[in-house]
């Protein structure tokens, strides 16, 4: 799924919970599993997909001055494709609505992808060489599409299939998931900690 123009999954509706709830990590007597900002730098990207040859947009807040980023192709083999250095960072905190409607950040990073960029799951990796170790590295992804116009014998003879509407409904980063009290949730906020990739 793109998952692009909508940019939220509707659920049952069930009562928000208060500030208080989200301040002791419950939520209508269940645990609270919120991991915003677990770490001292968080990212995500602002939409599922990009074509090749398009530009993704990557959203990063931190309190620490810049940042490295280096994107790779997940196939059998793990490909680095782009890497920035020292790209300068802003804090922006989550808004109250994070989880639901997406966190607007502001773009970080343009990250241009060549026309030669292979179909397939990209993941986003940032570090913040300041951050404490242990907390300094967030991660994002975005899956570059197939090039309709490329000759078919090119094209690979595996699929690989993402369950993006699964991990957005689990993902509790801003405050809910669809199993912890949300009504919705977005895809323009980052994945909790350990969903893309295992610290």
């Amino acid at each position: 799924m793109s998952g692009d123009p909508a940019n939220t999954l509707p659920h049952a509706a069930r009562p928000a919970p208060t500030i208080r709830d989200r301040r002791c990590g419950i939520v209508r007597g269940m645990l609270h599993d919120d991991l915003t900002f677990h770490d001292e730098v968080e990212a995500y990207c602002g939409r599922l997909s990009y074509p090749a040859g398009g530009v993704a947009q990557l959203h990063v807040s931190t309190r620490h001055p810049h940042v490295d980023v280096v994107v790779e192709r997940w196939g059998a083999e793990r490909e680095v494709v782009w890497r920035g250095k020292s790209i300068a960072t802003t804090y922006t905190p989550p808004p109250d609505d994070a989880d639901s409607v997406g966190c607007r950040w502001p773009v970080t990073a343009e990250i241009p992808i060549g026309d030669d960029w292979r179909s397939g799951f990209h993941l986003v990796t940032v570090t913040a060489p300041d951050a404490t170790p242990g907390g300094d590295v967030a991660h994002a992804c975005f899956v570059v599409t197939a090039n309709s116009t490329a000759d078919p014998a090119d094209r690979a003879r595996a699929l690989l299939v993402l369950a993006t509407n699964t991990w957005n409904a689990y993902n509790p980063w801003g405050g809910r998931s669809l199993y912890t009290g949300g009504l919705q949730v977005s895809f323009r906020r980052p994945f909790a900690r350990g969903m893309l990739c295992r610290p």
